[in-house]
């Protein structure tokens, strides 16, 4: 399937949870299940017919699935692996509904052994014999409770768990997650001209509740779009998107923070210094394919300056040289799998000298060198997630809808003045100063 279709499956399917409800809303669905497969797989069918519910309450089309047996290990409900993978087998023979299943690509190494770069989950989409169904039935949203005492989550980091004794520290914050939420399902959101389902956030926090606390899409759903994609494809009530972001978002907090504290940074670095303007005169550049693939993608096409911006990234990120040599390394890697028009490091001459690149980059910005190497991106996340939160509630206040992308943000293009005025006074209103506050449009 192009890019495309693949993506457009699965924004038109919702999240689905491991819970079901035993309603008589729906029994007519439950029942006439049941009767079909003669009595079998009744908690497959439960679970099955609660998220077509919540499905058909987002605007949704289907929903994402898991066709891992291990993530039905120890739920709560004893919604069994075996159940559902052959009632769902099931269904599909009988024309209900269509499978497709997911895929990683672009495998890269970590510290954890090896993880996908880039992810998209298997999904089941409604046919029309089961949509009929559904005709004349009322569909309450019965997982409200669920999803409010799921909008902010403290999980652990090693494990993914959720880490329970949070609770009254997170309550108006799930309010302003749901608020969020509502706005967006008062919004018709359309992927190359189809609506797609309704994009539910939550809030994630890492450890404690000082830690990280992004804003994910639940089964990932917009947050998964290229940006080119999203630039072109996505509309919201009708109207092209714009999107906005902060330039170097962590590597500026860091900048900001000590000119707080009286550093004379300014005065040192100028203001028109970029952190990933780092001297990579040593990184030579075949002029022939950069011409090559800026025909293709009819784009500037700057590898350098993509692998400067890289090594910030995950010098910040990294707990120390060695795996952030390691960490880079698999991305360049994982780069030159893609296709040409894809790949951000193309056209470069030779092995790139990744050693090199990080120390230039850490040397670069020697103000704040001592955030590189030291996982102080876990850290920082809560910074840019309080400006998000922060951004997010302008907006929604504003009567209008925002996709957020972590440290950008897309709205209608007649709403940009607004978001660019919400990115300037969430960031003074965490660091009470604007000097790197830096807004970029992509």
């Amino acid at each position: 399937m192009r890019e495309e279709e693949v993506q457009s499956i699965q924004l038109k399917c919702s999240s689905s949870y491991l819970y079901y409800h035993k309603t008589g809303w729906y029994s007519y669905i439950y029942n006439h299940l049941l009767e079909q497969t003669g009595g079998k797989w009744e908690k497959a069918i439960y679970w099955f017919v609660s998220n077509s519910a919540r499905t058909l309450n987002s605007n949704g089309q289907g929903f994402k699935i898991s066709l891992r047996p291990e993530k039905y290990t120890n739920n709560l409900l004893g919604i069994g692996y075996r159940g559902v993978k052959s009632f769902l087998e099931w269904a599909e023979q009988k024309s209900y509904i269509n499978i497709y299943k997911g895929f990683a690509s672009n495998w890269v190494k970590t510290g954890d052994g090896i993880t996908p770069e880039y992810f998209i989950p298997s999904c089941l989409v409604f046919r029309q014999r089961y949509l009929d169904l559904w005709v004349d039935t009322k569909i309450p949203n019965l997982f409200e409770e669920y999803e409010q005492s799921h909008a902010v989550i403290v999980r652990d980091r090693k494990t993914k768990q959720e880490i329970s004794g949070w609770e009254e520290f997170i309550k108006e914050e799930a309010e302003s997650v749901m608020q969020y939420n509502d706005k967006l399902e008062d919004s018709v959101i359309t992927f190359m001209g189809e609506r797609i389902a309704t994009p539910k956030y939550n809030r994630i926090y890492t450890d404690d509740i000082y830690t990280a606390g992004r804003l994910y899409v639940a089964g990932g759903g917009v947050q998964l779009l290229p940006q080119e994609m999203r630039a072109t494809h996505l509309q919201i009530d009708g109207e092209d998107v714009v999107e906005l972001d902060f330039s170097s978002i962590h590597p500026n907090i860091c900048y900001q923070m000590l000119y707080n504290k009286g550093v004379p940074v300014l005065e040192v670095i100028g203001e028109d210094f970029k952190p990933y303007s780092a001297d990579l005169s040593f990184v030579k550049v075949d002029t022939a394919l950069k011409h090559k693939i800026e025909n293709i993608t009819g784009k500037a096409h700057d590898p350098v300056r993509s692998l400067a911006k890289l090594a910030i990234l995950i010098g910040m990120n990294s707990v120390d040289f060695k795996s952030a040599v390691g960490a880079m390394s698999a991305k360049i890697g994982a780069d030159r799998k893609r296709d040409i028009k894809d790949q951000q490091f193309y056209a470069i001459k030779g092995t790139i000298p990744v050693s090199d690149i990080l120390s230039a980059v850490k040397e670069h910005n020697d103000f704040i060198a001592e955030n590189f190497y030291s996982d102080v991106g876990i850290v920082l996340q809560k910074y840019d997630s309080d400006i998000c939160m922060k951004v997010v509630e302008t907006i929604v206040q504003a009567g209008e809808s925002v996709l957020c992308y972590h440290d950008s943000w897309l709205v209608k293009k007649s709403c940009e003045e607004l978001l660019h005025g919400a990115m300037i006074s969430a960031w003074e209103s965490v660091f009470t100063d604007t000097t790197f506050c830096k807004i970029d449009k992509k």
